[in-house]
């Protein structure tokens, strides 16, 4: 009974000893190279290491015979999962001091397996990672694994169709853009050019098949620069400009969504019978915005500012009995530059908020913000004054400019930049990082006459 207590306590401890090591398996194949890494790396919960990326010296057909890892516990009772593929070759209880824990593989690193992965259970640190590589054909108690598999020619693959893209037709001659072109029109949202009306509308419509442009559209919203087109007219809040009464009320007829009646109850021509808007009093229809009033709105022409967006398209609708203005485009081109409400009509009447600096006289840039008002020679000036002002606000700065900046204007998200021309307006307004150039183009076209 003695002796068989005396064997029993000797394999009580051989098991115990087996259990401590067990953690680091010894190579069953003899070890011809080691692919190592020094990664110093604390996984949190969930976090793996994808070995086969990290180890550059495992190779493909490498037979790894154990995976070692340096490393110890992030956390009590963390541990690590070894990944082949989907199988799981083991799971190593980590310790909380630095110490090798390993696992045995016997596979062939991309051949018997595709990926091999380090997956933590709980917070760990791992310092080192070990592939060691053996012969398979070495000696050993375990008979070898068996040979890889011929090498299969790759499979052929059919290559892409060709795909032919089709050119699209020109917007206008070479060396011309819509910028610096004389003439220009636009139809399904694409800009054409030329020097001359008849050019651009001949590109519009040679584009009809492909960009599927209209032919009335095309010849309405043709516009040139020289010689300046000075009758205009509108219809369902489309503006037409053109260079005598007939050619504008034809051009207005042409475009698909015009009313022709209006396109000729509309019509206005400068120095003739039909001549601009006049002034019609004080407390009526203008020819000019106020730039000190936050709202705005035009129709057929005439302009109308006002602090607060309802009362302008009512100042702007009252006058649609009488024919001077249209009660839908009052209210549809309304706008306000995000200060309604906030700009109050100062004491005594006037547009400015705050009083001019001393010295102020007719053709000045002035912008204002927060109650400081700005003059300068340009709008560049202006705006650059208003910025640098420590109270001021940047966008408000941009926005106030007054119209005597420019004889016309762009605006594109609260942003409004003034100019001598339309081209001039819409490329200030492009060029902004925060504008649309749609919106550009389109607010350049309805407020420059």
């Amino acid at each position: 009974m003695k002796m068989n207590s005396i064997v029993v306590g000797i394999l009580s401890a051989l098991m115990v000893c087996q259990s401590v090591f067990a953690q680091v398996p010894t190579p069953q194949f003899p070890t011809i190279k080691q692919a190592q890494k020094l990664l110093n790396q604390k996984l949190a919960h969930a976090g793996t290491i994808k070995v086969r990326m990290i180890l550059n010296d495992l190779l493909v057909g490498d037979f790894v015979t154990t995976l070692e890892i340096y490393g110890k516990a992030g956390q009590p009772g963390a541990q690590l999962e070894i990944f082949a593929d989907q199988t799981r070759l083991a799971t190593l209880n980590l310790k909380s001091q630095l110490s090798t824990v390993g696992v045995q593989v016997n596979m062939r690193n991309g051949v018997d397996y595709q990926r091999l992965l380090i997956r933590s259970v709980g917070r760990s640190d791992i310092q080192v990672v070990t592939a060691n590589i053996g012969d398979p054909n070495g000696d050993s108690d375990l008979p070898p694994p068996p040979p890889p598999p011929p090498n299969e020619p790759p499979p052929f693959i059919e290559p892409p169709p060709v795909i032919i893209i089709p050119q699209l037709p020109p917007k206008g001659p070479p060396g011309l853009n819509e910028f610096n072109a004389n003439c220009k029109t636009r139809s399904s949202g694409v800009t054409f050019y030329d020097n001359n009306e008849g050019g651009a509308v001949w590109y519009c419509k040679n584009a009809q098949a492909m960009m599927k442009t209209h032919p009335g559209e095309c010849e309405a919203m043709a516009e040139c620069r020289n010689p300046e087109m000075k009758c205009s007219t509108s219809s369902n809040g489309i503006p037409v400009i053109g260079y005598e009464y007939n050619h504008t009320v034809q051009k207005c007829r042409a475009h698909p969504s015009t009313n022709p009646s209006e396109c000729a109850s509309f019509i206005r021509c400068e120095g003739g019978g039909n001549g601009p808007p006049p002034v019609i009093n004080p407390n009526g229809p203008t020819n000019f915005f106020d730039a000190g009033k936050p709202c705005q709105t035009k129709s057929n022409g005439y302009k109308f500012s006002s602090f607060y967006l309802s009362s302008v398209i009512n100042d702007c609708q009252s006058w649609s009995p009488s024919g001077f203005t249209n009660a839908e485009e009052c209210q549809a081109i309304a706008f306000c530059n995000g200060n309604e409400g906030q700009v109050k009509p100062p004491p005594g009447g006037g547009g400015h908020v705050g009083p001019l600096p001393g010295g102020h006289v007719i053709g000045q840039c002035t912008t204002y913000s927060r109650g400081y008002s700005f003059v300068a020679d340009n709008r560049y000036e202006v705006v650059s004054k208003c910025k640098a002002h420590q109270v001021t606000v940047n966008s408000e700065c941009e926005v106030n400019v007054n119209q005597e900046c420019g004889q016309c204007y762009a605006e594109s998200r609260g942003y409004r930049f003034f100019a001598h021309s339309e081209y001039q307006a819409a490329a200030e307004c492009r060029a902004h990082q925060h504008t649309s150039n749609s919106e550009c183009d389109y607010s350049a076209r309805q407020n420059c006459f």
